[in-house]
């Protein structure tokens, strides 16, 4: 039976209704290229997309035929045979990745809410439109929902959506004030929230727009927005918990409508080849036809006189025989060898770098993965590069070197010693060079700021630190921040480069106020 497809007009559906499954799609994705029902006559199939495996196909076939063949068609089926199995063994095993990391995925599991506020555990791939999900800080949303309760008073929850747009900043959502009535914190207040239903568009690939409406049991609509949306691949951040339902699943969801489908793809220099093999084809379709004009002309200058050989088909079949006859001879112009070494030596490519020291991450834990081997060349032809930004270049992994503060200058110019043997003697060098040392311990370049002036700084006691008189001024020119000595200053400085951008301050249960925010650890040596 065939995928159920979600309908592309907008959808109305009820919160929690065991209907809902009849009308849209599960949430199931699948990003490998084949299935195991579709995969030996797609993998074959798609072989022939090169022009090299069209023309052995078509020399291996007249092969067959006994009167225009001088050779055996083992000689010809078996190269070919040999040629497009090799292709086949290597387009499964490259999908093989694929299809365990789907099932890894769809088989995540989810708490769902039902009807009388129990959470069971489900996998990603059963969840169903208009189901509810409870779902913890930390954890990533396994389908779009709508935002019906938070654990903040205010009603917000705060996504990372790096997956989906690369941006780190935390993004702001809001529940509406007529959702959050059914609710009492994590537990049910109305059961009338079941009788709700959710009106939204049809599914788009637009991760910042999406409009719909909530209506209750009163036939009340209320205005939903991407503001109320937790899209499918984010991050669940500083906020504990939150329930949700479903409005769109499986390929239904922002990310996947966004997703490139598996395609086969071609390197240049296999398009280079190609081209070569059309120039081939045509030079020995023009000798095969030279060759067979000039059969022509000698039978009807010569055949009726040699009456012995016994002529039964007519002269222009016998030309047109003839120009098969010099094909499968000059077959050889296109060397079927070609296509055999080109598929074992990029195979042994791939597998090469999965096994290369300098492709292996020490903070992941894992080396580089080939995906696609058809494109092994294409590694390093570089024609355009698009840069927004410094990080998208360097990973964000940059060497805290130097600052001032008032009229002081930290840190140093000095480069960096490197002794990369004593530490990492197996690796390779280009990766040896990424390690230093700092005096017993060694650490990534981009993990350890050194300097004896502020350390001694910081250890000083306040009453024999250096007075000064600095004051930070407003815009209006009015002091808003007054300092009494240089440490004072130097504490304010470290406090204000270590709060990021994903800075939040909340307060927890006793009542204190507390800052989600990367610290600065000073302590003595």
């Amino acid at each position: 039976m065939g995928k159920k497809r979600s309908p592309t007009q907008t959808r109305q559906f009820v919160i929690d209704s065991d209907s809902n499954k009849e009308h849209f799609e599960n949430n199931r994705i699948r990003t490998s290229k084949y299935t195991p029902w579709n995969f030996l006559p797609k993998a074959i199939l798609l072989q022939f997309k090169r022009l090299a495996n069209v023309y052995f196909l078509v020399t291996a076939v007249l092969q067959c035929v006994n009167e225009i063949s001088s050779l055996s068609p083992v000689s010809a089926i078996a190269p070919f045979v040999i040629v497009i199995a090799l292709s086949v063994i290597r387009e499964g095993v490259e999908d093989i990745p694929r299809q365990q990391s789907d099932k890894k995925i769809n088989n995540e599991l989810a708490p769902v809410m039902n009807k009388y506020g129990d959470i069971s555990p489900t996998k990603w791939k059963h969840i169903q439109v208009g189901n509810t999900l409870l779902l913890k800080e930390g954890e990533e949303i396994p389908a779009d929902l709508v935002l019906l309760k938070s654990s903040h008073e205010n009603g917000m929850a705060f996504l990372e959506t790096a997956n989906l747009d690369g941006e780190k900043n935390l993004k702001p959502k809001f529940t509406l004030a007529e959702m959050a009535a059914y609710f009492d914190g994590q537990k049910i207040k109305n059961q009338n929230i079941y009788r709700c239903s959710i009106y939204a568009q049809p599914p788009d690939p637009s991760i910042y727009k999406f409009e719909g409406a909530f209506i209750n049991e009163q036939g009340i609509k209320s205005a939903l927005s991407a503001k109320q949306m937790l899209l499918r691949g984010a991050k669940l951040k500083n906020t504990e918990w939150v329930l949700g339902t479903v409005v769109y699943t499986g390929h239904d969801t922002k990310v996947m409508r966004n997703a490139e489908i598996s395609k086969t793809k071609e390197s240049r220099l296999e398009h280079t080849m190609n081209k070569f093999i059309l120039g081939i084809f045509i030079t020995q379709m023009i000798f095969c036809a030279i060759a067979a004009i000039g059969n022509r002309i000698w039978n009807a200058i010569h055949l009726d006189d040699l009456w012995y050989l016994d002529q039964t088909i007519s002269k222009n079949a016998e030309g047109f025989y003839m120009f098969l006859s010099y094909f499968l001879l000059t077959n050889t112009m296109i060397p079927i060898s070609l296509i055999v070494t080109i598929e074992i030596v990029k195979f042994i490519q791939a597998r090469w770098m999965e096994f290369d020291d300098d492709m292996w991450s020490e903070n992941k834990g894992k080396g580089g993965r080939v995906f696609c081997s058809s494109i092994n060349e294409e590694l390093g032809l570089v024609d355009y590069i698009f840069s927004d930004k410094t990080g998208t270049l360097t990973s964000n992994e940059m060497i805290f070197k130097n600052f001032v503060i008032g009229n002081e200058v930290y840190g140093t110019e000095e480069k960096p010693k490197f002794y990369p043997d004593k530490f990492y003697p197996e690796r390779s060098q280009s990766l040896k060079d990424n390690y230093i040392e700092h005096g017993e311990d060694s650490t990534s370049l981009n993990e350890k700021f050194s300097d004896q002036k502020l350390q001694s700084l910081f250890e000083t006691e306040d009453n024999n630190n250096k007075p000064i008189n600095y004051a930070i001024l407003g815009s209006d020119g009015n002091e808003t921040m007054k300092f009494k000595t240089h440490k004072d200053l130097a504490l304010e400085f470290m406090q204000l480069i270590a709060t990021c951008h994903e800075c939040l301050a909340e307060k927890d249960k006793e009542g204190n106020i507390v800052y989600q925010v990367f610290f600065v650890l000073i302590r003595n040596s």
